[in-house]
């Protein structure tokens, strides 16, 4: 009778632990993932406080360089402001001399065509003297700014005369230079 007294109380306390089983199963699975919860909590703030660490440094570094970034752009920047300013002064001192130069050109036109007596050849001379002299003085009353904006202007106007011109003056330019 024992054995078979005692296989039902098996029975039993195996029912009776595997009810218990699977409610402590799941108290113990509540606990343990509590506490591997609560594990990887403390694991996440150690490496979150070395990944804060690490943020800020890598904050504190892109502030730097951008810091440095933004000098050295200001610094291009005023260097391309001078440099412009300079190169716009020897463009006005180069426009002032050419202008000076057609104002010289164009008496001596004058001069000479007043030689010659009267004729188309003096009314041609007088004809060029008065456009170098009109030349001279569009020169003297614009500026560099405005005498490129009407360049352009003209060369998308003529854009196959100014690309004859600008061959003509080339070839010029490289003859004079030989």
């Amino acid at each position: 009778m024992s054995s078979f007294g005692s296989e039902p109380r098996v029975s039993e306390a195996r029912e009776g632990f595997g009810s218990s089983e699977a409610e402590s199963g799941s108290a113990a699975g509540n606990y343990s993932g509590g506490f591997a919860g609560d594990v990887s909590s403390a694991a996440n703030s150690k490496s979150g406080s070395a990944g804060t660490s690490t943020m800020d440094q890598a904050k504190d570094t892109m502030q730097s360089v951008q810091e440095k970034t933004d000098k050295v752009i200001e610094s291009a920047s005023s260097k391309a402001s001078e440099l412009g300013d300079r190169a716009t002064q020897q463009s006005d001192a180069g426009m002032e001399k050419a202008a000076s130069g057609m104002d010289s050109l164009a008496g001596t036109l004058r001069d000479r065509g007043q030689s010659m007596g009267e004729g188309q050849l003096q009314s041609a001379a007088m004809t060029a003297a008065d456009k170098l002299q009109s030349g001279a003085e569009m020169l003297r009353q614009t500026d560099t700014e405005e005498l490129i904006a009407q360049l352009e202007n003209m060369i998308r106007q003529k854009p196959v005369e100014s690309l004859i011109i600008a061959a003509a003056a080339g070839y010029l330019f490289s003859r004079a230079l030989r």
